[in-house]
């Protein structure tokens, strides 16, 4: 099976969106700015001591290391699929 292919990167949590199956986490940006990440069931969440924790753990303000698909809509803001998040700092 072939890897995905994926970015790197740190964020600052800024909302956090869970409307039914819809679920989504923006970072560094409100409004147009900074980028959407989607999340689902498949998406890997970890805390500092890298247990696997749930959405419902994760809060505005953390710092979050982000794996996520290089591809990206063109919208504003932009939005990717996140395969995990591991949590840096509260």
């Amino acid at each position: 099976m072939e890897q995905p292919m994926m970015v790197a990167r740190n964020g600052v949590i800024t909302s956090i969106r869970k409307i039914g199956k819809y679920k989504s986490i923006h970072i560094d940006g409100i409004g147009v700015n900074g980028v959407v990440l989607n999340v689902d069931e498949n998406t890997v969440i970890r805390n500092q001591a890298g247990e696997v924790i749930g959405l419902d753990e994760l809060a505005i303000g953390m710092v979050i290391h982000i794996q996520h698909s290089m591809a990206m809509t063109m919208s504003l803001p932009p939005q990717t699929y996140a395969y995990s998040i591991t949590v840096q700092a509260s």
